[in-house]
């Protein structure tokens, strides 16, 4: 065993240039190597990228990464290839013949690392390569998206198990790694259950952040946000998330009228726009980014002093995560959350607009297949959104697109909204009973989750006990007072001063 550690930090000291690992990392890189199955539930800026891509190496064959951004691939990538490992991202930026390229290597052995998304791990293509490539791991990034009770779920993920299994095929010693900086005990449990592998070895670093000092500010105006803003630049970067694209163009515009140089990021912005923004902002120009939970995700920026929710998070699996950005470098760093019912209330609106019950679900059905079989489909139609709304009265866009991606998982239809247009291009006008292929049981249950997720994250900012405590319970993580956010402190006696 000596010798494999050794081989480890040899690794690590040629193409990461440090010379110890961070806790935890070695033991888990070594549980792959050994075990085959691990689950690593490391807290934000633990170093996860390390495990999986020192493992991958440890192992001589090739390794698959899934991870659901492809901003974050590239960045991975990039970082890889400028340190002479050969990666590539397999995705939907590139053509058929680049795909192609792609994927020889992959099958020939000369690709070490292969990044793609879940999405795509089971096109057919993909599905050929894993029946050739010798493959040495399979690391599953932000695995907390397999869970329907996580804070991310994505459906794709579901299907990575049956690729898991055709690797195995050809594979058979191939190493599953699961890794995630969020998780309860609950949403553990079912990741290595839909992965396939139930028995796999878990590790768990502590969530505690002992440089975060956590502190809920109730109404807090534009006036003392900038002041908040202004006294933390003088320490570093100033990351501030709020809940729509709409409200982060309308912040940053604010922000910037006031005197405050400030950026901003959504997913609203063109793949070009969004690379030059995050790239500026790690250069601290500017050090103020408004942002919704588009961004952030691998952006490795250690000198992020404060991170500001301006409004409330929809559970404290995000919270977390997203604050945990703040003082990566070890550095004492603030979380600052603006905590009021407006907040609330549009969290709790947008949790009612994602939950589509079967009422809705059959009335957007039946008015489709009505204005199908009276038009045709005819290779696809187009229908207007907003007479599409009209009509159907209380169903809001939320509740349409949202209906329309559940119909297209579970192959009711293909189709997508386009601006101010509904394109349909198949429709299966044949169905009766649409719970025969929707789980209206399933989706009540995750509307649940969710409820109790927000009232977690609310409960947090109301309660007069050590707001790192009542995190890391919710966890399942013992844990003393922290004593340094606003209720160990005292100081949380001043955000009343802001009450209007």
């Amino acid at each position: 065993m000596k010798g494999k550690q050794y081989e480890l930090e040899s690794i690590l000291k040629k193409y990461w240039g440090y010379d110890s690992f961070r806790d935890g990392q070695k033991e888990i890189i070594t549980s792959i190597l050994k075990d085959k199955e691990v689950l690593a539930l490391l807290a934000t800026g633990g170093g996860k990228s390390i495990c999986y891509q020192i493992a991958g190496l440890a192992t001589g064959l090739s390794s698959i990464v899934v991870s659901p951004l492809i901003s974050l691939m590239k960045d991975q990538v990039d970082r890889l290839v400028s340190v002479g490992i050969r990666a590539a991202v397999y995705s939907s930026d590139l053509n058929t013949s680049e795909k192609k390229l792609v994927l020889d290597d992959f099958v020939s052995g000369k690709l070490q690392f292969l990044y793609i998304s879940p999405e795509s791990l089971g096109a057919k293509l993909i599905s050929q390569a894993l029946k050739y490539a010798s493959v040495g791991l399979i690391a599953i990034d932000e695995a907390h998206c397999v869970s329907i009770w996580g804070h991310d779920f994505r459906p794709a993920y579901l299907e990575i198990a049956s690729s898991i299994g055709e690797l195995k095929k050809n594979s058979p010693e191939v190493a599953v790694a699961a890794f995630t900086a969020t998780a309860t005990t609950k949403v553990s449990k079912d990741i290595t259950r839909q992965l396939g592998i139930p028995k796999a070895k878990v590790f768990k670093t502590s969530f505690a952040r002992t440089n975060l000092a956590i502190k809920v500010m109730k109404n807090m105006k534009q006036v003392e946000l900038s002041k908040q803003i202004r006294t933390n630049m003088n320490r570093g970067a100033v990351l501030i998330y709020t809940n729509s694209r709409r409200r982060v163009e309308e912040l940053a515009g604010k922000l910037t009228q006031s005197g405050i140089e400030t950026s901003f990021y959504h997913a609203g912005l063109s793949p070009d726009q969004r690379v030059q923004r995050q790239e500026q902002f790690l250069n601290n120009n500017p050090k103020v980014m408004v942002a919704t939970n588009a961004f952030g995700m691998g952006v490795d920026k250690p000198d992020i002093t404060c991170v500001i929710h301006e409004r409330i998070s929809d559970s404290l699996e995000n919270y977390y995560q997203e604050a945990g950005r703040a003082g990566r470098n070890g550095s004492q760093s603030t979380s600052i959350v603006n905590f009021d019912w407006q907040g609330v209330s549009l969290r709790a609106k947008m949790l009612e607009d994602s939950y589509i019950n079967p009422g809705i679900a059959n009335k957007i059905y039946n008015f489709l297949r009505a204005e199908i079989k009276n038009k045709g489909l005819h290779g696809g139609i187009r229908l207007n959104v907003t007479k599409i709304l009209e009509e159907l009265e209380e169903i809001n866009i939320k509740k349409l697109s949202n209906t329309i991606e559940i119909f297209n998982q579970k192959g009711v239809c293909k189709a997508v909204i386009e601006g101010e247009e509904l394109r349909v291009d198949s429709f299966n006008c044949g169905i009766l009973f649409l719970s025969r292929y929707v789980n209206f049981t399933k989706l009540k249950k995750i509307n649940a989750e969710g409820r109790k997720k927000l009232t977690a994250m609310v409960d947090m900012c109301m309660q007069d006990r050590c707001r790192q405590k009542i995190i890391l319970d919710y966890f399942g993580e013992a844990s003393r007072p922290c004593e340094i956010c606003d209720i160990c402190t005292g100081l949380h006696v001043e955000k009343n001063v802001y009450d209007e």
